[in-house]
């Protein structure tokens, strides 16, 4: 699927995450929380970001990509 990352679009997995996407891409995205054996919690929000065209802010560790995001 296509998303756009920092205002380029990339091909992406559908079972990505924002955080995914980003390590992959070269992007820091700080985390606190998230762990790699785990389940996403996003409970500390230290890597929230903003998606266009969402209110607000959202956990990259939690929120999966979708097409056209």
């Amino acid at each position: 699927m296509e998303v756009v990352l920092n205002g380029k679009t990339i091909e992406a997995p559908e079972d990505f995450t924002i955080l995914d996407l980003a390590k992959r891409e070269g992007i820091k995205i700080p985390t606190l929380c998230h762990d790699e054996e785990l389940k996403p919690y996003g409970s500390c929000w230290v890597c929230a970001v903003k998606v266009e065209g969402r209110r607000g802010f959202v956990t990259s560790c939690g929120t999966k990509l979708t097409p056209g995001m």
